[in-house]
Protein backbone atom coordinates (compact mmCIF):
# COMPACT_ATOMS: atom_id res chain seq x y z
CA UNK A 1 0.00 0.00 0.00
CA UNK A 2 1.53 3.06 -1.23
CA UNK A 3 2.15 5.62 1.53
CA UNK A 4 0.90 9.15 2.14
CA UNK A 5 2.11 11.27 -0.16
CA UNK A 6 4.15 14.82 1.23
CA UNK A 7 4.24 18.04 -0.93
CA UNK A 8 7.41 16.79 -3.05
CA UNK A 9 10.35 19.72 -2.83
CA UNK A 10 12.81 17.23 -4.44
CA UNK A 11 12.80 14.37 -6.93
CA UNK A 12 15.89 12.19 -7.16
CA UNK A 13 16.36 10.01 -10.10
CA UNK A 14 18.38 7.01 -11.10
CA UNK A 15 20.39 6.96 -14.58
CA UNK A 16 20.86 3.87 -15.88
CA UNK A 17 17.62 2.10 -16.79
CA UNK A 18 15.52 5.12 -15.52
CA UNK A 19 16.20 8.52 -16.54
CA UNK A 20 18.33 7.45 -19.49
CA UNK A 21 16.54 6.21 -22.95
CA UNK A 22 17.54 3.16 -24.35
CA UNK A 23 20.61 5.50 -26.62
CA UNK A 24 21.53 6.37 -22.89
CA UNK A 25 20.21 9.72 -23.45
CA UNK A 26 18.56 12.59 -21.81
CA UNK A 27 15.77 13.74 -24.10
CA UNK A 28 14.49 16.91 -24.50
CA UNK A 29 11.10 16.77 -22.92
CA UNK A 30 12.61 14.98 -19.68
CA UNK A 31 15.13 18.33 -20.01
CA UNK A 32 12.15 20.49 -20.17
CA UNK A 33 10.81 18.85 -17.54
CA UNK A 34 13.22 19.44 -15.11
CA UNK A 35 13.72 22.76 -15.83
CA UNK A 36 9.98 23.21 -15.22
CA UNK A 37 10.65 21.79 -11.73
CA UNK A 38 13.13 24.00 -10.89
CA UNK A 39 10.46 27.00 -11.81
CA UNK A 40 8.04 25.71 -9.47
CA UNK A 41 10.56 25.55 -7.03
CA UNK A 42 11.08 21.70 -6.62
CA UNK A 43 15.19 20.53 -6.74
CA UNK A 44 15.96 17.93 -9.04
CA UNK A 45 19.14 15.74 -8.90
CA UNK A 46 20.92 12.03 -9.46
CA UNK A 47 21.36 9.28 -7.03
CA UNK A 48 23.68 6.99 -9.41
CA UNK A 49 25.80 3.69 -9.11
CA UNK A 50 28.45 5.20 -11.99
CA UNK A 51 31.37 7.50 -10.43
CA UNK A 52 31.31 10.87 -11.19
CA UNK A 53 33.36 10.63 -13.80
CA UNK A 54 30.62 8.89 -15.57
CA UNK A 55 27.98 11.83 -14.86
CA UNK A 56 29.65 15.04 -15.59
CA UNK A 57 27.60 14.96 -19.07
CA UNK A 58 24.48 14.21 -17.71
CA UNK A 59 25.03 17.04 -15.22
CA UNK A 60 25.46 19.10 -18.01
CA UNK A 61 22.74 18.05 -20.35
CA UNK A 62 20.20 18.28 -17.36
CA UNK A 63 21.28 21.67 -15.76
CA UNK A 64 21.79 20.30 -12.62
CA UNK A 65 23.00 22.60 -9.99
CA UNK A 66 22.08 20.49 -6.51
CA UNK A 67 24.99 18.01 -5.22
CA UNK A 68 24.44 14.45 -7.27
CA UNK A 69 24.98 10.97 -5.12
CA UNK A 70 27.20 8.64 -7.29
CA UNK A 71 29.08 5.60 -6.62
CA UNK A 72 25.88 3.87 -4.66
CA UNK A 73 26.12 6.61 -1.87
CA UNK A 74 29.97 6.44 -1.26
CA UNK A 75 30.77 10.01 -3.13
CA UNK A 76 28.77 13.11 -3.63
CA UNK A 77 29.51 15.61 -5.47
CA UNK A 78 28.33 19.49 -5.62
CA UNK A 79 30.27 21.88 -8.31
CA UNK A 80 32.40 19.43 -9.25
CA UNK A 81 33.72 18.74 -6.08
CA UNK A 82 33.19 15.96 -3.77
CA UNK A 83 31.68 16.90 -0.37
CA UNK A 84 31.55 13.62 1.13
CA UNK A 85 33.55 10.52 0.28
CA UNK A 86 33.62 7.40 1.96
CA UNK A 87 36.65 5.31 0.83
CA UNK A 88 37.76 1.76 1.37
CA UNK A 89 40.58 -0.56 1.30
CA UNK A 90 41.17 -2.90 -1.45
CA UNK A 91 43.68 -5.61 -0.25
CA UNK A 92 40.05 -7.46 1.32
CA UNK A 93 39.06 -7.47 -1.84
CA UNK A 94 42.23 -8.56 -4.32
CA UNK A 95 41.61 -12.60 -4.18
CA UNK A 96 37.76 -11.91 -5.61
CA UNK A 97 39.04 -8.53 -7.85
CA UNK A 98 41.76 -11.06 -9.21
CA UNK A 99 39.72 -14.14 -9.77
CA UNK A 100 37.08 -11.63 -11.88
CA UNK A 101 39.74 -10.68 -13.58
CA UNK A 102 41.28 -14.37 -14.58
CA UNK A 103 37.83 -15.57 -15.51
CA UNK A 104 38.31 -12.68 -18.46
CA UNK A 105 35.47 -10.08 -16.44
CA UNK A 106 36.27 -6.52 -16.45
CA UNK A 107 37.34 -5.30 -12.65
CA UNK A 108 37.08 -1.32 -12.27
CA UNK A 109 37.93 0.57 -9.15
CA UNK A 110 37.10 4.35 -8.40
CA UNK A 111 39.26 6.66 -6.83
CA UNK A 112 39.23 10.24 -6.06
CA UNK A 113 37.57 10.86 -9.46
CA UNK A 114 39.72 8.29 -11.60
CA UNK A 115 38.32 5.47 -12.35
CA UNK A 116 40.70 2.65 -13.15
CA UNK A 117 40.75 -0.82 -14.30
CA UNK A 118 43.22 -4.21 -13.40
CA UNK A 119 43.14 -5.24 -17.11
CA UNK A 120 42.78 -4.21 -20.47
CA UNK A 121 39.27 -5.85 -21.57
CA UNK A 122 37.33 -5.48 -25.14
CA UNK A 123 35.17 -3.70 -22.24
CA UNK A 124 37.58 -1.74 -21.54
CA UNK A 125 39.25 -0.97 -25.10
CA UNK A 126 35.79 -0.01 -26.69
CA UNK A 127 35.76 2.70 -24.00
CA UNK A 128 39.09 3.72 -24.60
CA UNK A 129 38.12 4.17 -28.33
CA UNK A 130 35.31 6.31 -27.18
CA UNK A 131 37.97 8.53 -25.15
CA UNK A 132 36.82 7.03 -21.97
CA UNK A 133 40.94 6.44 -19.74
CA UNK A 134 40.95 3.73 -17.93
CA UNK A 135 44.29 3.69 -16.09
CA UNK A 136 46.04 0.21 -15.74
CA UNK A 137 47.84 0.50 -12.03
CA UNK A 138 50.88 -1.70 -11.69
CA UNK A 139 49.35 -4.51 -9.11
CA UNK A 140 52.22 -5.19 -6.68
CA UNK A 141 52.25 -5.69 -3.05
CA UNK A 142 52.57 -2.20 -2.04
CA UNK A 143 49.11 -1.27 -4.54
CA UNK A 144 47.32 -3.76 -3.11
CA UNK A 145 48.55 -2.55 0.75
CA UNK A 146 47.78 1.05 0.20
CA UNK A 147 45.00 1.07 -2.67
CA UNK A 148 41.77 2.51 -1.68
CA UNK A 149 38.42 2.66 -4.00
CA UNK A 150 34.74 4.70 -3.56
CA UNK A 151 33.16 1.76 -5.18
CA UNK A 152 34.39 -1.55 -7.21
CA UNK A 153 32.59 -2.67 -10.35
CA UNK A 154 33.01 -6.11 -11.64
CA UNK A 155 31.62 -6.97 -14.98
CA UNK A 156 31.47 -10.16 -16.30
CA UNK A 157 31.64 -9.29 -20.10
CA UNK A 158 31.34 -13.60 -21.28
CA UNK A 159 28.47 -13.97 -18.47
CA UNK A 160 30.28 -17.18 -17.42
CA UNK A 161 27.94 -19.47 -15.62
CA UNK A 162 30.69 -19.79 -13.10
CA UNK A 163 30.51 -16.49 -12.31
CA UNK A 164 28.45 -16.09 -9.37
CA UNK A 165 29.14 -19.44 -7.69
CA UNK A 166 32.77 -18.32 -7.30
CA UNK A 167 32.42 -15.10 -6.77
CA UNK A 168 29.60 -15.38 -4.02
CA UNK A 169 28.56 -12.07 -2.41
CA UNK A 170 28.39 -13.91 0.93
CA UNK A 171 31.91 -13.86 1.19
CA UNK A 172 32.65 -10.33 1.83
CA UNK A 173 29.27 -9.32 2.43
CA UNK A 174 30.05 -9.10 6.44
CA UNK A 175 32.52 -6.12 5.49
CA UNK A 176 31.33 -4.60 2.22
CA UNK A 177 27.92 -3.29 0.79
CA UNK A 178 27.96 -5.89 -2.42
CA UNK A 179 24.81 -5.21 -5.30
CA UNK A 180 24.76 -7.80 -7.38
CA UNK A 181 22.90 -8.07 -10.89
CA UNK A 182 22.45 -11.69 -11.69
CA UNK A 183 25.02 -12.71 -13.14
CA UNK A 184 26.75 -9.99 -15.04
CA UNK A 185 28.30 -8.50 -12.38
CA UNK A 186 28.41 -6.58 -9.21
CA UNK A 187 28.96 -3.82 -7.53
CA UNK A 188 31.12 -3.33 -4.09
CA UNK A 189 30.87 -0.23 -1.88
CA UNK A 190 31.66 0.50 1.83
CA UNK A 191 29.38 -1.17 4.43
CA UNK A 192 26.37 0.66 5.13
CA UNK A 193 27.09 2.53 1.81
CA UNK A 194 23.99 3.19 -0.87
CA UNK A 195 21.69 4.77 -2.33
CA UNK A 196 19.20 4.83 0.91
CA UNK A 197 22.20 6.16 2.61
CA UNK A 198 23.51 8.73 0.03
CA UNK A 199 19.78 10.07 0.18
CA UNK A 200 19.79 10.83 3.96
CA UNK A 201 23.40 12.55 3.90
CA UNK A 202 21.67 14.66 0.68
CA UNK A 203 18.56 15.15 2.38
CA UNK A 204 20.65 16.30 5.47
CA UNK A 205 23.02 18.86 2.99
CA UNK A 206 20.29 20.59 1.86
CA UNK A 207 17.53 20.58 4.71
CA UNK A 208 14.66 19.46 2.67
CA UNK A 209 13.05 16.53 5.08
CA UNK A 210 13.05 13.08 3.14
CA UNK A 211 9.09 12.49 3.61
CA UNK A 212 9.59 15.92 0.77
CA UNK A 213 11.42 13.50 -1.76
CA UNK A 214 10.34 11.52 -4.62
CA UNK A 215 12.76 8.78 -5.99
CA UNK A 216 12.60 7.19 -9.22
CA UNK A 217 15.04 3.99 -9.79
CA UNK A 218 14.66 0.72 -11.70
CA UNK A 219 16.85 -1.64 -9.85
CA UNK A 220 18.02 -3.76 -7.11
CA UNK A 221 20.40 -0.75 -5.80
CA UNK A 222 17.86 1.54 -5.90
CA UNK A 223 15.71 -0.37 -3.22
CA UNK A 224 17.20 1.33 -0.15
CA UNK A 225 16.92 4.46 -1.77
CA UNK A 226 13.10 3.84 -2.26
CA UNK A 227 12.69 2.95 1.63
CA UNK A 228 14.04 5.99 2.28
CA UNK A 229 12.43 8.47 0.02
CA UNK A 230 8.73 9.79 1.58
CA UNK A 231 7.58 8.59 -1.90
CA UNK A 232 9.41 6.22 -4.69
CA UNK A 233 8.53 5.20 -8.14
CA UNK A 234 9.88 2.29 -10.14
CA UNK A 235 9.65 2.60 -13.95
CA UNK A 236 7.59 0.12 -16.08
CA UNK A 237 10.94 -1.92 -17.22
CA UNK A 238 12.13 -2.03 -13.52
CA UNK A 239 13.27 -5.14 -12.07
CA UNK A 240 10.33 -7.33 -10.01
CA UNK A 241 12.38 -7.01 -6.49
CA UNK A 242 12.54 -2.96 -7.35
CA UNK A 243 8.50 -2.87 -8.27
CA UNK A 244 7.74 -4.85 -4.82
CA UNK A 245 9.34 -1.89 -3.03
CA UNK A 246 8.30 1.01 -4.90
CA UNK A 247 4.98 2.76 -4.07
CA UNK A 248 4.07 3.86 -7.82
CA UNK A 249 4.80 1.93 -10.50
CA UNK A 250 4.93 3.58 -13.38
CA UNK A 251 2.88 2.51 -16.93
CA UNK A 252 6.05 3.40 -19.07
CA UNK A 253 9.88 2.51 -19.49
CA UNK A 254 12.80 4.79 -18.76
CA UNK A 255 12.54 8.35 -19.24
CA UNK A 256 9.10 8.10 -20.14
CA UNK A 257 8.22 6.56 -17.16
CA UNK A 258 10.46 9.35 -15.16
CA UNK A 259 8.22 12.13 -16.71
CA UNK A 260 5.43 10.02 -15.85
CA UNK A 261 6.31 9.55 -11.97
CA UNK A 262 7.50 13.30 -12.09
CA UNK A 263 3.71 14.50 -13.64
CA UNK A 264 2.00 12.39 -11.31
CA UNK A 265 3.48 13.33 -8.08
CA UNK A 266 4.82 16.71 -8.72
CA UNK A 267 2.31 18.62 -11.11
CA UNK A 268 -0.85 16.59 -11.19
CA UNK A 269 -1.04 16.47 -7.20
CA UNK A 270 -0.06 19.80 -6.52
CA UNK A 271 -2.49 21.29 -9.17
CA UNK A 272 -5.33 19.18 -7.31
CA UNK A 273 -4.93 20.79 -4.10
Amino acid sequence: MMREAKPIKMVVSDLDGTLLDESRFISDDAVRLIDHLKKQNIGFTFITGRPYTAVKKFETRANITLPIVTCNGAEIIHGGNSIFQKSMPLEPLRNIMLTAMQMDSTVLFYHNGVEYALSETPWVRERQHRGTPYPLPDLTKSFWATQEAEKVTIINDSLNAEFSSKLPASRIAEDYTVCCYGNSGCEITSKGMNKGEGLKKLSAILGVCLDNILAIGDSENDIEMFQTAGVSAAVSNATDTAKQNADFICSRPRTNGVIEAITHFCLIQRDTK
